[in-house]
């Protein structure tokens, strides 16, 4: 397994609360997949800075240190990232 994934798994008392973290983990990730697919095939793609946008605007306020974080960084970061960060 995966380190990110032992993480996520490490206070897991059983092989059904493994599963079930696990599942949340991926069901959120193919929900914003969907998504950005469905606007894709409509003809309208949504851009990497796009999607940080949308999902920026989408946190509560609590979530306003990793809004900073993402906002500042001198790279271009890409849905895979902010997906992993948020869930990770």
């Amino acid at each position: 397994m995966e380190p990110n994934f032992i993480n996520r798994v490490a206070d897991c008392a059983t092989v059904y609360d493994i599963w079930q973290k696990l599942e949340e983990y991926f069901a959120k990730r193919s929900k914003s997949k969907k998504v950005t697919d469905s606007l894709s095939a409509l003809g309208a793609p949504l851009s990497s800075e796009d999607f940080v946008d949308a999902v920026a605007h989408g946190l509560p306020e609590e979530y306003n240190p990793f809004i900073m974080m993402v906002s500042s960084r001198s790279d271009t970061i890409t849905e895979s990232e902010v997906e992993a960060l948020l869930l990770g």
